[in-house]
């Protein structure tokens, strides 16, 4: 899940917040 995180930080500011939603939901699934 690590990779997910350096995804986030660098992605953040270009992709929706509802995007990462859904990423914190496969994340915690994981």
């Amino acid at each position: 899940s690590q990779s997910l995180d350096h995804l986030d930080r660098n992605q953040l500011q270009s992709v929706p917040d509802g995007v990462f939603d859904k990423l914190g939901s496969l994340e915690r699934l994981d």
